[in-house]
This record gives C-alpha cells, sequence and structure tokens, in this order.
C-alpha cells in the first residue's frame, strides 16, 4: 500500500473517532491511543511524501503558483495522489482536479485546515495552482 500505509494506520487509531470507539469497544479504553502512539513512536519523524510536496509547494507563498517550479510540484502532487488512488483502488472523476481545486479556493473549513498547516493564503495558492495545472494538462488526467 506504499510508504505511507503506516502513517494512515496511526491517523486511524489516534484521530478517527469510529475507528477509535470500536478499537477501545473491543479491546478495552484508551487501546487505540496506546496503538496509535506506539506506531507513531516507532515512525519518529516520518512525514508522508504528500506532505512534503505540499510543504515544498506553499514554502514561499510570494511566489506566483503558475510559475513552472510550482507546476512540477503540482505534477508530482497529483502524480502520487493518483498512484494512491489506484493502490487503494479509488475512482475519481475526469474533472477530479478542477474540482479540488475549487475546493481548495472556496471551502472554508479547507481553507482555514491548510492555511493553519502551511501558511496564512496557502490554500489559495494549491488551488490557484491546482487550477491552472489542470486546465494545461487535460489529457494528461
Amino acid at each position: 500500500m506504499g510508504e505511507d500505509y503506516w502513517y494512515t494506520i496511526v491517523q486511524l487509531f489516534l484521530v478517527f473517532p469510529m475507528w477509535i470507539e470500536e478499537v477501545d469497544k473491543k479491546y478495552g479504553s484508551g487501546t487505540s491511543n496506546f496503538i496509535g502512539k506506539a506506531l507513531k513512536a516507532y515512525l519518529g519523524d516520518y512525514e508522508p511524501k504528500l506532505d512534503k510536496l505540499y510543504k515544498n509547494l506553499t514554502a514561499d507563498l510570494s511566489k506566483n503558483p503558475l510559475s513552472k517550479e510550482a507546476q512540477e510540484i503540482i505534477s508530482h502532487i497529483v502524480d502520487e495522489t493518483q498512484r494512491q488512488h489506484e493502490v487503494l483502488k479509488v475512482e475519481v472523476g475526469e474533472n477530479y482536479w478542477s474540482y479540488q481545486a475549487d475546493q481548495y479556493l472556496s471551502e472554508p473549513i479547507l481553507i482555514k485546515t491548510l492555511d493553519n498547516k502551511y501558511g496564512s493564503g496557502a490554500s489559495k495558492f494549491i488551488g490557484e495552482a491546482l487550477k491552472f495545472y489542470a486546465k494545461n494538462n487535460k489529457n494528461q488526467l
């Protein structure tokens, strides 16, 4: 399932309420938290490839999101995401990246989350970069 598999499993044990509830119900209160923290300690400072790519993309928000450099990073984000979708057998429509770009530009909770994680204006930067990429790479998507 790829190099990010165990990172994703950690998120299940520590973040997703339904998963946490089921694990704790089956094995005892606090089990999910214990397993999640143990796996997290084992992984150390591991950071998923997509997180690294988004950090690189948003490292300097004063740059042009349509620049060659930004578009190369977006291309890697698209490739990695599509690889993960294939592994997980996730079906997405042909306008997936345009839709994602619109979400980054208009969805308040996503905007807040990304701006908190990567800096003020990050969601707009990512959205504009993705929108340009999707428009100019329709044959490759």
